[in-house]
C-alpha cells in the first residue's frame, strides 16, 4: 500500500466501487463498472480513492463471483481494514489497462464523444452508460434532451476516437424524427 500523490485524475480510470468486505481475511467485494471486470481481474495494483485522497494497493489475488470481483490486497489483512475501504472508488492506472481487440473500446475512451446519426443528425454527447444485462446503453445528452442508444453493432455503425465521434443508425422510433 502506498499513498499516491503523483497520480492525477487523467492517469486513473475508474473501474469499480468497493461495496462490501468479504470474509474475515481482509478481502473486499468490488462491483466493476464493466460486466467482465477487465480493469480489476489481472491487475497488479489498484488505486482506491475517496474525498480524502487515494491509496495504491498491490493485488494479491482477484476472482470473479457473479457480478462482483473478490479482491485480496496487500496491507489489508482483516475484516476491519476491509470495511474501512467500503464505498471507495476503484481505479486502474490508464497505462496498465489490458489491451482490447479490434472494434473494442473502454467506456472512458467513448465518454464525451459526439454522437451523430447516419443521416447527419447531431444527437449530443455520450455522457454515461447503462448496463442492462443484455447490452450496454449509451446515455447521450443533446439539444432535444437525453437519448438512450443501444450499444449494439446493428445500431453503432462507427466509432472514430481520433475524430471524437460515434455514428449510429437508430431503429425507427428510437429518436424523435423532427428536423435535422
Amino acid at each position: 500500500m502506498s499513498k499516491r500523490p503523483g497520480a492525477t485524475s487523467a492517469d486513473l480510470v475508474p473501474v469499480g466501487r468497493v461495496v462490501k468486505a468479504h470474509g474475515i481475511r481482509g478481502e473486499i467485494r468490488i462491483h466493476p463498472h464493466d460486466a467482465e471486470g477487465l480493469g480489476i481481474l489481472g491487475a497488479d495494483a489498484l488505486v482506491l480513492g475517496d474525498s480524502r485522497g487515494t491509496e495504491t494497493f498491490r493485488v494479491r489475488a482477484a476472482r470473479p463471483r457473479g457480478r462482483l470481483v473478490i479482491v485480496s490486497l496487500e496491507g489489508v489483512a482483516d475484516r476491519d481494514r476491509a470495511e474501512a475501504l467500503v464505498g471507495r472508488e476503484v481505479h486502474q492506472l490508464r497505462e496498465a489497462m489490458p489491451p482490447l481487440g479490434p472494434g473494442e473500446y473502454y467506456w472512458f475512451q467513448l465518454e464525451g464523444l459526439r454522437v451523430w446519426t447516419t443521416r447527419g443528425r447531431y444527437l449530443g454527447v455520450l455522457r454515461r452508460f447503462l448496463d442492462t444485462g443484455a447490452h450496454d446503453v449509451y446515455v447521450v445528452d443533446g439539444p432535444q434532451g437525453e437519448v438512450l442508444i443501444p450499444a449494439v453493432p446493428e445500431v453503432v455503425t462507427e466509432v472514430d476516437l481520433e475524430g471524437r465521434r460515434i455514428l449510429v443508425d437508430p431503429p425507427p422510433g428510437l429518436v424523435e424524427t423532427d428536423a435535422v
